[in-house]
């Protein structure tokens, strides 16, 4: 794995929390919903009561991944996190967080820190290479 492949699980891994709760919300908006009708004397037959325990059953599969996943995803964005912040270099290390982390464009980056886009590339390369030295580090002992 590199530097690149490394930083990037870090807005990989929200996405993906972001799609499991975007399903999850769909599911519960379903299930809250559905509710039977009533006419004017009795209870009308609805179809959408019988999707009410399949919901419920899929709703509580996507509890546990979501949770799963939401585990999962706290320890690499730790392990990211605790790489980044290994960087002397302050500069090189916001850049690295407002890129990888905050999901800026190197544009917007140049703007926030009010540096030329020269030196945000020299930094940012800078940033990287200690960055794949921690992640070669990291790596060889697994």
């Amino acid at each position: 794995m590199n530097a690149e492949e490394f930083l990037c699980q870090y807005q990989d891994s929200k996405a993906r929390l972001r799609r499991l709760e975007e399903e999850r919300q769909g599911i519960r908006n379903l299930v809250t919903h559905i509710t039977p009708g009533y006419g004017s004397v009795s209870v009308r037959h609805d179809p959408n009561m019988q999707k009410i325990p399949d919901a419920i059953i899929r709703l509580e599969e996507l509890d546990k991944k979501y949770s799963e996943e939401s585990r999962r995803a706290v320890e690499l964005m730790e392990q990211i996190h605790d790489a980044i912040y290994t960087i002397p270099d302050e500069k090189a290390r916001d850049i690295l967080i407002l890129y990888y982390i905050m999901g800026k464009t190197h544009k917007e980056i140049v703007y926030d820190l009010q540096i030329s886009y020269s030196t945000e590339s020299r930094r940012f390369k800078q940033g990287m290479e200690q960055i794949q030295a921690i992640v070669l580090k990291y790596f060889e002992r697994d």
